[in-house]
């Protein structure tokens, strides 16, 4: 994983999240950095609607950024570009699901599961490719920070920093290959970037 090096970036909600709440505080700096280059055109932020569900109100208790949901989306939607799930979207989603997720033989672990693509870290790649796609935005960076810790209620997820560690072993797929390809970072700058 690297620094970002484009100035065209999808942010998984997670990004946004951690953004808002600010918590952990990793990367939070570069997160307002970012941001600020959106607001005066230096950079463009792209995200799919999917992060209204995905965003719990109960998150904003204790921030001093934001009293509310409405307040939230109005500051995002001046500076941010929304991306809805389209029926093109939903059915490439669909199709990066349709596949079993595992570790590479040399590092899978003794009783090691299957790994799924969860509905919404699906959705969140394929909007992203259509953006990079439909869009013609080439050097998009697919920023995120979900490295594939947590479990839903079907298994443990894929991560989506380290996607090729679990999808190694899918062959002849082009939209495997194109979120293979993809740049999925951190939001991370330069130190050079930051002031």
């Amino acid at each position: 994983m690297g620094l970002s090096q484009s100035n065209n970036h999808f942010w998984d909600s997670c990004v946004l999240i951690r953004h808002i709440t600010g918590s952990p505080p990793e990367l939070l700096a570069h997160m307002s950095r970012i941001l600020d280059d959106a607001k005066v055109g230096k950079r463009h932020i792209w995200y799919s609607t999917i992060l209204y569900a995905e965003f719990r109100p109960s998150l904003l208790k204790g921030s001093s950024a934001f009293s509310s949901i409405d307040q939230l989306i109005s500051e995002i939607e001046g500076v941010m570009l929304p991306v809805s799930p389209n029926p093109v979207i939903l059915q490439k989603a669909g199709r990066l699901r349709d596949h079993k997720f595992e570790s590479a033989p040399d590092v899978k672990q003794a009783n090691e599961k299957t790994r799924v693509l969860t509905v919404p870290d699906s959705i969140q790649f394929a909007t992203c490719l259509w953006v990079k796609e439909a869009l013609g935005v080439s050097d998009i960076e697919f920023h995120t920070f979900d490295d594939g810790k947590g479990k839903n209620y079907e298994e443990k997820a894929v991560s989506l920093l380290r996607f090729e560690d679990y999808a190694g072993h899918i062959v002849d797929d082009a939209e495997i290959d194109s979120v293979r390809r993809l740049v999925r970072i951190k939001p991370e700058l330069d130190q050079g970037q930051l002031f």
